[in-house]
């Protein structure tokens, strides 16, 4: 069985434990098994209720990433969180996933580009956020580096992120679903080394509606 994990600042919703059992059920009945960043129970204690250290952040910090050593496949919550953006640390574990040439699978609540979040273009053509910073326009619903980064993104719930990473690891002969073969190629040294390719079958991003 194919071991998903599953990304997201849903751990601060009041409601995780409903989520995350949800979650589980689903990816069950596809065929997967959802690997949690924390158990399904409500969050209390240090760093949530009360004030935590560093050696404890560190704790959840590396239980994250051993988590991820392990599975096979990720789905990721990029809706936007606490402003217009994914929740950043969803998308450090995307990057870790991603280094790991894991299919990720981003989900969103809306196919609308981030640029047409932030307004029309200026005289000069380009659109600018409140602080004057330039917004890209390339038409995706999040940042450049996560949109590349994901196998696809789907427009939908965690449900229809789980569909799909069902079909991509079950179906991809040439990567096994990974997103990503590995060969040996000569790039910028005498010597072949090792290298991550995206998989010509499966990985082109793609906005799914």
């Amino acid at each position: 069985m194919k071991r998903v994990y599953i990304a997201g600042p849903d751990v601060f919703r009041p409601d995780w434990p409903d989520f995350a059992r949800h979650a589980t059920a689903t990816a069950a009945a596809l065929g997967l098994e959802a690997v949690l960043p924390i158990p399904a129970i409500a969050l209390t204690g240090p760093g949530v209720t009360e004030p935590g250290t560093r050696a404890q952040a560190d704790r959840v910090f590396r239980g994250c990433l051993a988590a991820i050593a392990t599975v096979d496949g990720m789905v990721a919550n990029l809706h936007p969180f606490r402003g217009r953006e994914p929740d950043s640390g969803t998308i450090f574990e995307l990057a870790t996933a991603r280094a790991q040439g894991l299919p990720v699978i981003g989900y969103v609540d809306s196919a609308q580009a981030l640029e047409d979040r932030f307004g029309t273009p200026d005289d000069d053509g380009a659109i600018r956020d409140e602080a004057g910073y330039l917004v890209e326009r390339f038409g995706l619903p999040v940042n450049i580096m996560p949109a590349m980064g994901c196998t696809e993104i789907v427009v939908g719930s965690v449900d229809a992120a789980l569909r799909r990473c069902a079909e991509l690891t079950a179906a991809c002969p040439r990567c096994q679903g990974h997103g990503y073969i590995t060969e040996m190629a000569q790039v910028g040294t005498p010597y072949p080394r090792p290298m991550s390719f995206p998989c010509p079958v499966c990985h082109p991003t793609r906005l799914l509606e």
